[in-house]
C-alpha cells in the first residue's frame, strides 16, 4: 500500500449534524448518506485511520439533565468512535431548524475535541455539517484542511424537482457555496456530479476530486432465487417522500396491472405518518391496495434479503447523486430501474447493468416494468452483469480514495 493509500497514524474528525451515521436508514432523515458516513468511517479505521465522528442529539440521553449539555460515546469498531452531543438549545430541533444551530454545535464538537486525539483533517458531511465544521476549525485555531461531502445539492434537486416536491431554500444554497469556499477539498461521487458543482456552485475544479462510494458485499450478496410462482415483485426501498417517487410507482403498477397480472408492489421505508396515509389512499383509489404493501425500515439483513426475492427494484427518483439502494440490490442480483438521473446513470453503469427509465411518468414505468415482466432471458442477464458491477464497488476503495485526497493536502499544507 502507497503511502497516500496508508491512513497509519491519521487522526480525522468526521462532522454528521443532522443525522447520526448509527441511525436505521429508512427512518427520519436516515438514509443512503448514514450508510456511507458509516461504512467509509470502518473502512478508513480498517486502514489504520483514527475516526472520531460527532453528530447532534436534539434529546437529552437517558439519565441526563435536559437543561445541561451532554454527550454519549459509542466505540462502533476498532478505531471508530461515534460521539453524540447533547444541546438544550436543539431540544426537539428538525433537520429545517438546524441551520440557526450549527455554530453552538462547531463550537461544542470543538470543545469536546480537546480530549480527544488532534484531527489531520476534518471531514464534514452535508451543507449543515460543513458550516459547523467551520465553527469547529475556528474554537480550535487550527490550520487543518476541510473535506466535505455535500451528498444532495440544493440546485440540483431544484432542477429536477417534480410538482409536489418543495424547492430548496435560498438559504440552504448559500450555506452549501459557502462551505464549498471554505472547503480544501470537495469530494464528489461521480464525475457528472463534479460538472454541476464546478457550473451551478463555482467549485474549483482542482480541489474537485471523484470517490465513488462502495458496497458491503458481506451483506448485500447473491443467494437463492425465489422460484416462479406467476407474481412479478416489484420493491421499492428507502424513505417514501415525494423525491424518491412512490406515487409514480403506484401510478404504474395500476397501469401495467392488466399486462402483467401477477404484479405486486412492496414499499419499505419508514414514511411521515401523513405521507404515508396518503400513499394508502392512492393505493385504494387506483384499486391496487390488493397487491401492494407497506413495511417499514428493517436490518441491512432483510432489506438484502427483500432484494433477493424482488423480480424488480425500482428507484424512480428526480435526482441522486448516486443511488445507493440501487448499487445494494445490484449487489444482491436484482434487476434494478432508474431514473435516467445522473447519479442513477453512474450506479447502473449508464444503463449497462440495469434499465434507466427515461420519462419520471407512470406510463413510462409501466411499460418498463410490463417488458422486464415479460423477458425472463433478459432479467437474468441484467443480473449477471448487475453483481459484477457492484462488486467491483468497494467501501476499501473507497478509503484508498480518501486517503489520497487526504494525503494531497497535508502532503501540499
Amino acid at each position: 500500500m502507497s503511502s497516500s493509500e496508508s491512513g497509519r497514524g491519521r487522526v480525522v474528525h468526521v462532522i454528521s449534524m443532522h443525522t447520526s451515521p448509527l441511525a436505521q436508514p429508512g427512518h427520519g432523515d436516515a438514509g443512503g448518506m448514514n450508510v456511507y458516513i458509516g461504512q467509509l468511517s470502518r473502512a478508513l479505521a480498517r486502514a489504520g485511520v483514527g475516526v472520531e465522528a460527532f453528530t447532534l442529539l436534539t434529546s437529552a440521553p437517558e439519565g441526563s439533565d435536559a437543561a445541561r449539555a451532554a454527550h454519549r460515546t459509542v466505540e462502533v469498531s476498532p478505531g471508530y468512535r461515534v460521539h453524540e452531543l447533547y444541546l438544550p438549545e436543539a431540544e426537539g430541533a428538525g433537520k429545517e431548524a438546524m441551520a440557526d444551530l450549527t455554530e453552538a454545535f462547531g463550537r461544542a464538537c470543538a470543545g469536546h475535541a480537546r480530549r480527544l486525539p488532534p484531527p489531520d483533517v476534518v471531514h464534514a458531511h452535508y451543507w449543515l455539517s460543513g458550516r459547523a465544521a467551520e465553527a469547529y476549525l475556528a474554537a480550535r485555531g487550527g490550520r487543518v484542511p476541510l473535506v466535505s461531502v455535500l451528498h444532495t445539492s440544493a440546485l440540483v434537486k431544484n432542477l429536477g424537482a417534480g410538482p409536489r416536491e418543495r424547492p430548496e431554500p435560498e438559504a440552504r444554497v448559500r450555506g452549501e457555496r459557502e462551505v464549498i469556499a471554505a472547503s480544501a477539498a470537495l469530494i464528489v461521487n461521480t464525475e457528472a456530479e463534479a460538472e454541476q458543482m464546478v457550473r451551478l456552485y463555482g467549485a474549483r475544479p482542482e480541489r474537485t476530486r471523484v470517490v465513488p462510494p462502495g458496497v458491503d458485499a458481506s451483506v448485500f450478496r447473491p443467494g437463492p432465487r425465489r422460484p416462479a410462482d406467476g407474481r412479478f415483485r416489484v420493491l421499492f426501498a428507502g424513505r417514501p417522500q415525494p423525491l424518491k417517487g412512490p406515487e409514480i410507482l403506484l401510478r404504474a403498477v395500476a397501469l401495467a396491472r392488466p399486462e402483467v397480472p401477477g404484479i405486486e408492489l412492496e414499499v419499505r421505508g419508514s414514511a411521515g405518518a401523513g405521507y404515508l396515509a396518503e400513499l394508502r389512499e392512492l393505493a385504494r383509489s387506483l384499486e391496487v391496495d390488493d397487491v401492494v404493501r407497506f413495511y417499514p425500515a428493517t436490518t441491512s439483513a432483510d432489506l438484502a434479503a427483500a432484494f433477493r426475492d424482488a423480480d424488480a427494484v425500482a428507484c424512480p427518483s428526480s435526482s441522486e447523486t448516486f443511488g445507493l439502494v440501487a448499487l445494494e440490490a445490484q449487489a444482491c442480483g436484482a434487476v434494478v430501474l432508474g431514473s435516467d438521473v445522473s447519479g442513477l446513470r453512474a450506479a447502473l453503469d449508464e444503463g449497462r447493468s440495469g434499465i434507466l427509465v427515461e420519462h419520471r411518468e407512470p406510463e413510462a414505468w409501466a411499460r418498463a416494468l410490463a417488458a422486464v415482466a415479460a423477458d425472463p432471458g433478459r432479467r437474468e442477464r441484467l443480473s449477471a452483469a448487475a453483481i459484477a458491477h457492484a462488486h467491483g464497488l468497494t467501501w476499501d476503495d473507497a478509503a484508498r480514495r480518501t486517503l489520497a485526497v487526504y494525503a494531497g493536502l497535508l502532503e501540499g499544507r
